[in-house]
């Protein structure tokens, strides 16, 4: 029998994008070295796992032909991300008019005259890509100019108001500090509920502001 290479299978090492819950594909190239047809057979070690489109067929002489291997949805990834799945193409010379029964049959009879490549599968991750960050977006522990100063001047603001409202407060009869421990539990759950593009300390400015002007303006 020949040894001439009937076919030129690239890649040898099938590379999927692993990811939960989502389909990864990938494409086998097979390249026909010779004059005759030659036709080829593409199974996989994991059944069910994988769909490879037109896995029968033939190539036509001097030509090529691009295979596409899905791999299904997984559930979970396996450890150190290694893969052990393989590939076997096997391959062998057809006439011309052969069927696709036809070449299941060549492959179940003529086992001397075929010619078999395995072939590996790895998985890789996606790249990571870091979620975007709004113009103004304040991250914890840094001020919107990316300065201290402006928290400083916004500490002694908070401080100054809420001792005004304390002093106020000591003047005034009880009924009226029942009034603002309720402001000050809707001031807690707006705070949780803060948009974002609020910081905790503007939502408290806002309300000491409010608070202050109902207590020293609006009881006039």
């Amino acid at each position: 029998m020949s040894t001439e290479k009937l076919l030129t299978i690239e890649p040898q090492v099938l590379s999927f994008p692993f990811e939960l819950h989502q389909l990864a594909s990938c494409s086998i190239r097979l390249s026909n070295n010779t004059q005759s047809h030659v036709a080829y057979k593409v199974m996989a070690t994991s059944r069910g796992k994988y769909d490879v489109k037109h896995n029968v067929g033939t190539v036509l002489p001097r030509s090529t032909l691009d295979i596409t291997v899905t791999m299904q949805r997984q559930t979970e990834a396996p450890p150190t991300m290694k893969c052990t799945d393989k590939f076997l193409i096997q391959s062998a010379v057809a006439s011309p008019e052969a069927t696709i029964d036809d070449i299941r049959r060549l492959f179940m009879t003529a086992r001397h005259r075929i010619q078999k490549c395995k072939l590996e599968v790895v998985y890789i991750l996606p790249p990571q890509v870091p979620p975007a960050v709004p113009d103004g977006l304040v991250t914890a522990g840094h001020d919107r100019n990316g300065n201290n100063g402006g928290s400083v001047i916004l500490r002694w603001i908070i401080i100054g108001l809420f001792g005004l409202i304390i002093w106020y407060l000591i003047q005034m009869a009880m009924p009226l500090i029942w009034s603002v421990v309720i402001f000050m539990m809707m001031l807690v759950m707006k705070m949780v509920n803060k948009m974002a593009s609020d910081s905790i300390e503007d939502w408290i400015v806002k309300a000491l502001c409010y608070a202050f002007g109902y207590l020293f303006l609006g009881r006039r």
